[in-house]
């Protein structure tokens, strides 16, 4: 029987998927418990069989997008997927190659999320062997107070703890989903312990992406455009080095080489300033403006090193020759 695995990807695609700010939803859906206990109206296994939904759809994300990050995490996700059937490997390659889906989106479809077991096990497999070290010692990290050196605690404060609450958590949502059992397989006193230790777990998981991708996370737009601002001059260091002059160089195109690089520093820059919109005569768009700008050449920039670098080892192949 044909594997459906990618196809099932496409479907999810196409439904969406909203995983934004999930340490306040988890908040949130300890409230609503409350009020609805305060009202008489049941709805405790709704938190149970929610809670292990947002945790199992943050995992999958958390592994698509460390994968599709690139190495070594790319070629930790290969090792996931070396035991799964030829025919779902073969059907998903060309789904990939055609760019309809990412090779994440595939290994982080594909793992099982149904035990802590299973998922500390999958996380491992893509972050090393370091990633309940890591983990246990995630913290918060806004560039702001990282730069302040504020003194950060780990948002988990027991990770042994933590884990043992959500393994009884991943137990009871099997025994509710599942099985129709004479009374509860948990207590009304329980339902916070689950929201507290998915919502440590969750939050110290989002954190450490952002460790592992970026280092930190600005907090506020002027840290945003100060970042921006920054990758853009490296970016710009890097181009102007491999072209062998600044932009001040080519103000004055000699050759028709100097006139090439004369005429990418205009497009860049005016269209930096288009997506700003510096050109529209309304001073841009608001404190965004700065960063919007430097984005863009830097997306543009890095198009032209790779240009040059594709030339210069063009050329050296032929000298060889």
């Amino acid at each position: 029987m044909k594997d459906k695995l990618v196809e099932q990807i496409f479907e999810v695609a196409e439904r969406g998927r909203e995983l934004h700010l999930l340490e306040y939803t988890m908040d949130s859906l300890l409230s609503s418990w409350k009020k609805a206990n305060d009202n008489e109206i049941p709805m405790s296994d709704y938190v149970v069989i929610r809670l292990v939904t947002l945790l199992e759809v943050q995992i999958r994300q958390t592994i698509r997008e460390m994968i599709d990050h690139g190495n070594p995490y790319r070629i930790n996700g290969t090792r996931i997927i070396k035991k799964w059937s030829q025919e779902t490997l073969i059907d998903s390659m060309f789904a990939i190659k055609d760019d309809r889906i990412t090779f994440g989106s595939f290994v982080a479809h594909g793992v099982s999320v149904n035990t802590i077991d299973e998922i500390l096990s999958n996380l491992e497999a893509v972050f090393g062997e370091s990633f309940k070290p890591d983990l246990a010692a995630s913290t918060v990290r806004w560039t702001e107070d990282v730069e302040r050196g504020d003194d950060l605690k780990p948002l988990i404060e027991e990770l042994g703890k933590t884990i043992e609450w959500i393994k009884k958590l991943l137990t009871v949502r099997h025994i509710v989903v599942h099985e129709i059992p004479k009374k509860r397989p948990y207590s009304e006193e329980e339902i916070p312990k689950f929201v507290l230790h998915a919502k440590q777990f969750a939050t110290a998981l989002e954190w450490l992406v952002v460790a592992k991708r970026w280092g930190t996370a600005p907090r506020t737009q002027g840290m945003m455009n100060r970042m921006a601002s920054q990758r853009s001059k490296e970016a710009q260091m890097k181009l102007d080095e491999l072209r062998g002059g600044t932009e001040k160089n080519f103000c004055d195109p000699k050759s028709a080489k100097e006139e090439i690089e004369f005429h990418w520093d205009r497009f860049v820059d005016l269209s930096a300033k288009l997506e700003a919109g510096y050109l529209e005569g309304r001073g841009g768009h608001g404190s965004m403006a700065p960063m919007l700008y430097a984005r863009t050449k830097e997306r543009l920039t890095k198009i032209r090193i790779k240009e040059i670098e594709r030339f210069l080892e063009r050329n050296s192949i032929m000298e060889r020759e």
